[in-house]
């Protein structure tokens, strides 16, 4: 068993795989960079619009969902691949159910900032 770092070390280490996982996310998947990109349009309009603190803040956190739930979608689907290139049932299952997830992050921030713009427009 290896020693565990600790301390600032231990930080250090945490922020190089952070580092390189978002380097592989963003060369191996092109959703996920389609996704910064629309949800980096959207959240650059927040300043602009008459939003309480609250409620920018769950703008932020329904585009921090997406690009959540596509990173665990592409963890899973690496796992999969990772396990084996043949077709079987689990496997699909998996990546159907990781594709779910993204769906589902994406209709929560559309169904989100569809209720505070449209309530901010009644000011």
């Amino acid at each position: 068993m290896k020693p565990a770092h600790t301390g600032w070390r231990k930080i250090r280490h945490s922020l190089t795989y952070a580092r390189d996982g978002f380097a592989a996310i963003w060369r191996d998947e092109v959703s996920f960079r389609q996704e910064i990109y629309g949800g980096g349009a959207a959240l650059l309009a927040l300043p602009f619009l008459p939003l309480s603190a609250i409620e920018t803040v769950l703008l932020v956190a329904a585009i921090i969902g997406i690009w959540l739930a596509e990173i665990v979608n592409s963890a899973l689907e690496a796992l999969a691949d990772r396990i084996s290139d043949a077709q079987h049932a689990l496997l699909k299952k998996a990546k159907d159910l990781g594709a779910l997830l993204v769906l589902l992050a994406i209709i929560n921030a559309v169904v989100i900032w569809a209720v505070i713009l449209a309530a901010a427009g009644r000011r």
